[in-house]
């Protein structure tokens, strides 16, 4: 039985009438018109911020790639795995662009997942995925409440649903990124941790130095765009550096280099576009990437030295996933964390 409010967000979502039909944006009003701007602004932001960055991140993987093989541990997939990624995956949500839901695997014959099995095994083995794991349907979700006369691209945040059998796939690889550390600073993408999590330690940090008499400096950046902007020959490089299974990386770099999207809105689809930058907002490796790309800003404010310190253990940043505090007992350190912050995420692209 479904609970009360996924019922209703279920009801509301089959027969509510849609408040994009009277949405005005960029000055435009035609459904059609809208789903292109849309479609052109996504393509836009999921491109790299520097092609020399790109091209160097790319020259660095390939080099890598010749002898590369790996020293972590290797994907097996068998119907066991299959079978709990499917059950992963939550009902009642909305298809891809192939009109396959969960439900048709869910209570489908049995032998469905085993030729599933037999068939993840096979793209393992070549490297390769279908084209159509690549499609991806975005609907832009206003990031606003109530009524905005003027709006554009930045408004909205795109949600992309993707075609159930490559999320299964995903689940599948994701058994083997979980295990991969990040720094216990990261407060984003872990399973029982929050926010309130974060807000806590930083308010203990600045407890403890104000209980020493001194003063605490904060400094607050936020990530535009940051799901969007990933550079994913970067993500490749970091995979290679964390040892992780040639057969994953080789995966995602097929994968990556068929990524397109379509925008949805008030019913009606955009043209397809091709996406060269980003991990897809919805997708389910997607926080676990990010979270492990990003992770080399918290190490390297750690073995700076730089801010706050309590018995030799690094406090001087905190993450909750895109979003980055620095704590520092003087204004001068603070500016050299924001400096460094700038110089890392430049590497980064």
């Amino acid at each position: 039985m479904l609970k009360n409010n996924k019922f209703w967000r279920c009801w509301k979502g089959c027969f509510q009438k849609s408040n994009q039909v009277d949405l005005v944006v960029n000055s435009l009003s035609n459904s059609n018109d809208i789903a292109k701007y849309f479609a052109d602004s996504f393509q836009n932001a999921c491109t790299p911020f520097s092609n020399s960055k790109n091209i160097e991140f790319k020259n660095k993987y390939f080099e890598t790639k010749s002898n590369y093989t790996g020293f972590g541990d290797k994907l097996v997939i068998n119907v066991e795995l299959v079978n709990k990624a499917i059950d992963n995956i939550e009902g009642n949500k909305a298809p891809g662009f192939d009109g396959i839901t969960i439900e048709h695997i869910k209570y489908a014959h049995p032998s469905v997942v085993i030729v599933i099995t037999t068939l993840f095994n096979i793209l393992l083995d070549l490297g390769l995925v279908p084209d159509d794991f690549g499609v991806g349907v975005t609907t832009p979700i206003p990031k606003f409440k109530g009524i905005k006369k003027q709006l554009t691209a930045d408004d909205f945040r795109g949600i992309t649903i993707c075609p159930v059998v490559s999320r299964v796939f995903e689940h599948c690889i994701l058994n083997n990124l979980v295990k991969l550390q990040t720094s216990v600073r990261q407060f984003g993408f872990k399973k029982k941790v929050s926010c309130n999590n974060a807000l806590h330690m930083f308010r203990k940090v600045i407890n403890y130095f104000n209980s020493k008499k001194s003063t605490i400096n904060l400094g607050v950046i936020d990530l535009k765009k940051a799901f969007d902007k990933v550079n994913l020959f970067g993500v490749l490089c970091m995979l290679q550096e964390k040892g992780v299974d040639f057969k994953i990386i080789n995966i995602l770099e097929n994968w990556f280099s068929k990524n397109v999207t379509t925008i949805k809105w008030n019913g009606l689809r955009s043209e397809q576009v091709p996406l060269f930058s980003g991990v897809k907002q919805g997708g389910i490796l997607s926080p676990h990437l990010f979270a492990l790309f990003v992770d080399k800003v918290l190490s390297k404010l750690e073995l700076s030295g730089l801010g706050c310190y309590i018995s030799y253990k690094c406090y001087n940043s905190f993450m909750y996933a895109d979003d980055l505090i620095i704590i520092s007992s003087t204004v001068t350190d603070l500016q050299l964390l924001f400096s460094l912050c700038s110089e890392i995420l430049t590497t980064l692209d």
